[in-house]
């Protein structure tokens, strides 16, 4: 366990595991018992499960009756940390052993796990935190809410359904019989069933699916092509996005077909696609769809952008976005058709619960009580899928305060250090830097290092200071240097995600010179939920890597 601490956490757990194999049964033992230890201690982001999930079977179905009962209480330690993603992986096992654990899983309903033992890294950050004043309750929260973060997709190995394939499936698939047709999509459904895809050429696959649901006559085949495309992209997730915006284009443009079957289809596939990309890249074509001449359009897209809203955060909604997307529903809300009006309503009170009225309400304009009344309803009414960051009061007040009474003496380390210059960040900001009242004296002096010379009686450097800026636009100003995707996945839910956007970041980061809008990119890796409280270990040394790069390299201000 000590071991772990000190970071060697994945060479432990590999050891550990090859320690299964071992002939004495005691061996196997002790090596299941210590993981489950290292499990609950360190929780599931440091003893990772995917690597565990293929020794299920192999340790419940051991001769040895005292390794079947570690393994199974490894499985339930497992289960605390994961919870229901778990599920999913006991499905080689025997029905008698998973009536047993499912017995044991039904005492853990409502407990959290929350990580014991530290890191040496998350203990150096944790005494830095507790330096700061920052409130201990709120780390404990982040860490619990660490347990959601379990994707049974994370633990799943990936399948090739492109090798599966029969040889005639494409000749098929665009054969003019409608029943070579539906026989070809009949063989693809039940592949696009697993949970995790492999990567691939998908093009040609897609290419066909795209066709069938644009063009095809047989409403079945069309609702089948829906259902394999919602499968596809569940399946591939992230690595969809290079089909999200024309397939999301075809369904809704489809959404004209009124047959209930067709239309559950395209709304389970136009809801998966939408995972894998933002509503900034779909902007326009929902702005298309709501302009479309067909009521049903319309209707089903207002409605399928109420449900991709609530997946979105305020800081995934620029103001740009929201007055494109507030701009289009004011169209529609005045639609004849009932159905395009309550739709559009829902879409707004879901814009309306995720930026808040401050944001939406000077893009609404002069509109009547009862408009407005039915928006604020549909507003309550709204169940979000990510939980919208609350507004946090200011740490320890009296720490800030007294900040502008600094000692000279860190101010000119600070001055002399950097060698530069207010004017420096002015070029950053675009903006004069804002004045700040002198110190007795008439400035800070650069204390040489032996006594009075004349330079050091007459230098002295201001600190490099700029103007602040509104979130959003240091969004837009990151956005603009870093791509709006990756500041996006800063954010996302899955830990992962985060790594690969933080290591994106990173790397831009380390070619910049002091012309970088500094404070808009400490804003999008620091002001972001989770911010500097991100409870993945990795992904925090990441932001606090990057904030020092950009602190050597730029002008850095307060």
């Amino acid at each position: 366990l000590m071991y772990c601490e000190i970071e060697k956490f994945a060479v432990v757990q590999e050891e550990l595991i090859k320690g299964f194999a071992a002939k004495n049964p005691k061996v196997v033992t002790v090596c299941v018992k210590i993981l489950t230890t290292a499990l609950r201690e360190f929780g599931h982001k440091v003893i990772t499960p995917k690597p565990l999930v293929k020794q299920f079977s192999r340790l419940l179905e051991d001769r040895d009756k005292n390794v079947r009962e570690e393994g199974k209480k490894l499985l339930v330690e497992m289960y605390r940390w994961i919870g229901d993603a778990l599920k999913p992986q006991l499905t080689s096992l025997k029905p008698m052993q998973i009536t047993e654990l499912e017995t044991e899983f039904e005492k853990l309903a409502g407990e959290k796990a929350v990580q014991t033992r530290y890191l040496r890294s998350q203990q150096e950050i944790r005494e830095k935190k507790a330096a700061a004043g920052e409130d201990e309750e709120e780390d404990e929260e982040d860490e619990a809410d660490g347990v959601a973060d379990a994707d049974p997709y994370d633990l799943m190995e990936p399948v090739n359904i492109l090798s599966k394939l029969p040889a005639d499936f494409y000749e098929k698939a665009e054969a003019k019989k409608w029943q070579e047709r539906k026989e070809a999509m009949d063989l693809l459904l039940p592949l696009t069933k697993h949970m995790r895809l492999e990567n691939g050429d998908y093009h040609e696959l897609m290419k066909v699916l795209k066709k069938i649901i644009a063009k095809d006559t047989n409403v079945m085949i069309v609702a089948l092509a829906g259902q394999c495309t919602a499968g596809i992209a569940s399946g591939l997730k992230k690595k969809f996005s290079v089909f999200a915006v024309v397939c999301t284009e075809t369904i809704l443009e489809k959404f004209k077909e009124k047959k209930v079957t067709v239309v559950t289809a395209l709304r389970e596939a136009a809801d998966a696609i939408f995972q894998s990309t933002t509503l900034e890249s779909l902007q326009e074509s929902i702005s298309g769809a709501l302009g479309n001449k067909n009521p049903n359009v319309k209707a089903e897209t207002a409605s399928y952008l109420a449900r991709c809203l609530c997946y979105c955060t305020p800081a995934m909604l620029n103001k740009k976005l929201v007055k494109a997307l507030a701009t289009d529903l004011l169209k529609t809300l005045n639609e004849s058709d009932p159905n395009v009006r309550d739709n559009s309503a829902e879409a707004l009170g879901t814009l309306l619960r995720v930026v808040g009225e401050k944001v939406l309400m000077p893009f609404l304009g002069d509109m009547d009580n009862i408009k407005m009344q039915k928006i604020k309803e549909a507003s309550e009414k709204v169940e979000m899928k990510v939980r919208i960051p609350a507004a946090k009061s200011k740490p320890k007040p009296a720490a800030v305060a007294a900040a502008p009474v600094t000692k000279s003496s860190s101010v000119s380390s600070v001055s002399s250090s950097s060698g530069r210059s207010a004017a420096a960040a002015k070029t950053v900001s675009g903006k004069a830097p804002v004045k700040r009242p002198k110190a007795a004296g008439g400035g800070v002096k650069v204390r040489g290092g032996g006594g009075g010379g004349p330079a050091a009686a007459t230098t002295a450097m201001s600190e490099p200071s700029e103007a602040e800026i509104s979130l959003e636009s240091a969004l837009e100003m990151a956005g603009e240097l870093l791509g709006p995707d990756v500041v996006t996945q800063v954010t996302d839910s899955n830990w992962k995600e985060r790594l690969v956007a933080m290591e994106n970041i990173n790397a831009v980061l380390c070619g910049l010179d002091s012309t970088a809008p500094c404070q808009a990119l400490v804003r999008a890796i620091a002001s972001q939920k989770p911010g500097l409280k991100d409870s993945n270990f990795q992904v925090l040394k990441l932001k606090i890597t990057g904030l020092q790069t950009l602190a050597e390299n730029t002008d850095f201000t307060r």
